[in-house]
This record gives C-alpha cells, structure tokens and sequence, in this order.
C-alpha cells in the first residue's frame, strides 16, 4: 500500500514540476496564465494527501476567459473509494453551470453491514454575481442514478433515480492586507430536497449550515472557530445511505476516518496558528524551506438521532496539534508539509501521527 501511494505521489509531483517549469505572470495563485488578445488562459492545480488515511484529493481549476472548467477527485485506498466531479461555468450576468459527478464506494459500512454502493449524475444551475459585495445566492437541481447493494446478501440491491434541488446563501467577508485577500467571515446556509416523481420514489429535506470566523492578530498569528450543523427536516422516505459521517483528520482529528454515522450533525473547531520561525530561506536543490508554523486544534462533535445531538454531554472531544513546513518548488510552487499528532479524548484510545502533503 505504501509504495502505491509513493508512487502515485512521485509521478504527480513530476506533472506538477513539468507545469510549473514554464514562467508565470499574475498573482502567485495564477499559477500559469497565457493572453492573447485580451483572452486569459489559467490552469491553478492542487492536491492533498493524508496518511495513515490514505486520502488523496486533486483538483485542477482552468480558467478561459469568461469560461471555468473545474476538475476534482478523491481516492481513498483503505476505505475504497473513488469520486469525481467535473463543472464547467459560463460567467454571464447570471453566471451558469453544469456538472457531472461520479462516486463509488466498493465496501461503505451503514449499521455495521459492507454495502457497494454508486452515485452518479447531472446537474446544471444558476447563480448571482456578488450582492453587497458579500453575498451569493446559487440553485441547481440534480438528476442522480444510484446502485446499492449488500456485500453480504447479493439479492439484497436496491437502485433507481433520484431528483435533487439544492439552494445555497452564501455569505463572504473579507478585507486586504498588504498584498493578500484574507477572510474573515464565511458562512453557507443549505437546503437540500429529493423531489418524488413518477421516477423517484424518495422525499426529503436537509438543512446544512457552515460558520467560518478567523481571528487576525500580530505576528501573523490567527485563531479560526470552524461549526457544520446538519439537520433532517423532512424524512418522509429516505435512502439509507443518505447520511452523515464524521470522524478524521479534517473532522474529529483522533477518530478515525469517517467513524460515526447518524441523520444529524454537529461539528466544531478551534484552531489557533502562529508562526515559528520565518524569512528561512534555506535552499536544497529545487526547494526552498521559508518558514514554520505551528497550530493546535480542539474538536467537539456529534452524529446521530435527534436525541443525541441534543446531549452535550455525550459529545466526542479530541485535541491535536503540529508543525507546517512551508516550501517553494523553483521558487513558484508552493508547498506544505504537515506533521500532526491528533488524540481522541476517550478511554483505549491511542494518539494518532498524521503527515499531509498539500499544494
């Protein structure tokens, strides 16, 4: 399993060396940007991987005039998964979109059972240009094929089609320092329904809510109180598998990925970042080592029942802290490496070492 993911990680590395070999123009997130007659070509790749969860995620955003093409996918090796996302966006007045997805879970566990499981689908949209300089408002309605099927029991499969109309608030705030946009506030109030037709049988609705506030201080120092809330308004006829997870590095950092399962959610962060040491500059071969941060983080939450979310009491806690070591690559690509150590604040449980490699 380790020499797949060290090969993986080597040959990415190299197509993201052979990129970014060509000279840039623009800001430092254009990462390549090509004009010809008042027509910008932009290509801003990115990647993520983090062991022991074996979680690996690229994107890559190009950017063709008033056009965006957006790429994304997500590989997980132990718990075998593979998703992909595909969205183009023409930017009119209203700006338009359309997207194709595909998700494949070879062995998801709902209520301790093995089940394969398979969503794929189209959606198109629409959305507002900013308001007040602050808020979004987005729509899209979603056609989605489904396969699911029990591991265990091969006669237990269930597949069909499903209609989804999603409507998204949100809410930006940010201000300029020096050369940089930094955020302040960030917040997105979501509602996602399954309309029943003639074609789908399932009829819900969930409300979704994301909080972001980031503390500036001195010393490029900064404290980020991060919140989800997700809530089952309506559960007329509901898939199994329409359910929320937590657990991991990104959420309860500790627990393991993905280890709790419930139709409601609570989740929060505390996260305080400061550096260490800055103006490095030490250089080897092609990498340069600028600086070094550090971060300590406290995590709190819940999924479950209705009742459950509702015992603070009984809520999974973790803490966890590490190091950033941040690199240019040729002077152009940055680079972020992370060692973090996350402990669950349970009985039996052991401290997790983490290790992120990021673009």
């Amino acid at each position: 399993m380790v020499r797949k993911i060290i090969f993986l990680l080597l040959n990415l590395f190299l197509l993201y060396a052979y990129i970014f070999s060509v000279e840039t123009n623009g800001e430092d997130d254009e990462i390549f940007e090509l004009k010809v007659k008042e027509l910008s070509f932009t290509i801003i790749p990115t990647f993520k991987l983090i062991v022991p969860e074996t979680s690996i995620n690229l994107g890559l955003r190009q950017k063709i005039g008033e056009t965006d093409f957006l790429a994304q996918s997500e590989y997980n090796y132990i718990h075998s998964k593979i998703n992909y996302l595909l969205e183009y966006t023409v930017n009119l007045y209203l700006p338009v979109f359309v997207n194709l997805y595909d998700n494949v879970n070879f062995e998801k566990i709902y209520e301790n059972k093995k089940y394969l499981q398979r969503n794929k689908g189209y959606g198109g949209g629409i959305k507002t240009q900013k308001i007040f300089d602050f808020f979004v408002l987005k729509q899209e309605i979603k056609s989605e094929n489904y396969y699911f099927a029990s591991i265990e029991d091969r006669l237990n499969i269930n597949q069909g089609n499903i209609l989804l109309y999603n409507t998204w608030l949100e809410f930006l705030f940010e201000h300029k320092y020096k050369k940089e946009i930094l955020k302040d506030f960030y917040s997105v109030i979501n509602f996602e329904k399954a309309i029943p037709s003639d074609f789908s049988e399932y009829n819900f609705l969930f409300l979704n809510l994301i909080g972001d506030y980031i503390f500036y201080f001195e010393n490029k120092r900064t404290i980020n109180f991060y919140m989800e809330y997700g809530y089952l308004l309506i559960r007329d006829n509901l898939p199994v598998w329409k359910i929320y997870n937590l657990g991991g590095y990104e959420r309860l950092i500790g627990f393991q990925y993905d280890e709790f399962q419930g139709y409601y959610k609570f989740f929060s962060r505390i996260r305080g970042k400061s550096m260490i040491w800055d103006n490095i500059n030490f250089e080897l071969l092609f990498l340069k080592l600028t600086s070094i941060d550090g971060f300590l983080v406290f995590d709190a939450g819940q999924v479950g029942n209705i009742y459950e979310i509702q015992k603070y009491t009984d809520y999974k806690m973790s803490i966890g802290g590490g190091i950033d070591f941040n690199i240019l690559f040729r002077n152009k690509l940055k680079i972020t490496l992370t060692l973090a150590l996350g402990q669950a604040i349970k009985q039996d449980r052991y401290p997790v070492f983490y290790f992120i490699y990021e673009l």
